[in-house]
């Protein structure tokens, strides 16, 4: 008689600490709890009572969009929504050839294979975005901002912008060539698009 009501049950399982994901779960509903704290230990405990009682989740957060990622991760490092970043505003998208990034309240956070995840923000991400973001002739950051006396370098594939500390102006500096860049349009920087690969028609 106690074999039907236990049959019932619907086990979750939960991770802990280090351990690593077994392959069976690859395919099953579980709960990670392996870097949960704070908010996201609660969000994770909310998320196991609703699969225990089988009720529907809620759509996830940016955050969770971004879970798993090199973006998160250097987002993370920085100090999540306290960071300069503050929080996310847009899932990861496909940039110009491998690159990838994903928007934030104050800027965004670029990666490639070759580049690795770098944040970019204020004045120098406006002068990036508007050369074209990684398709100008820059290329990805390779760097974040470099606080120097009178200068914030960030260092990119092809060259370097700097932000004079005392003018607010940023230069361009491409094959040790400077060009001061105009200041930045009143509307802002530019849109980044998800790029959209065309449908081979073969």
């Amino acid at each position: 008689m106690l074999y039907g009501p236990l049959l019932k049950q619907r086990l979750i399982p939960l991770l802990l600490k280090d351990a690593e994901l077994p392959p069976f779960l690859a395919t099953r509903v579980y709960v990670d709890f392996r870097d949960a704290d704070g908010p996201d230990y609660r969000d994770r405990v909310t998320e196991l009572i609703r699969r225990l009682k089988n009720e529907p989740l809620p759509p996830p957060s940016l955050t969770d969009q971004l879970r798993g990622g090199a973006i998160l991760a250097k987002w993370e490092t920085m100090g999540k929504e306290n960071s300069p970043l503050g929080a996310p505003r847009s899932p990861e998208a496909a940039g110009e050839g491998s690159a990838r990034y994903a928007t934030f309240d104050k800027g965004a956070v670029y990666w490639s294979p070759e580049s690795g995840a770098e944040p970019l923000t204020g004045a120098i991400y406006e002068a990036w975005a508007s050369l074209g973001y990684e398709r100008g002739a820059l290329g990805l950051p390779t760097s974040g901002e470099i606080q120097e006396p009178q200068w914030i370098v960030q260092n990119f594939q092809h060259g370097t912008l700097n932000l004079d500390r005392e003018n607010g102006t940023v230069t361009r500096v491409i094959d040790g060539v400077p060009e001061e860049l105009p200041p930045p349009s009143a509307d802002g920087p530019p849109v980044q698009l998800e790029r959209i690969k065309p449908i081979d028609p073969s």
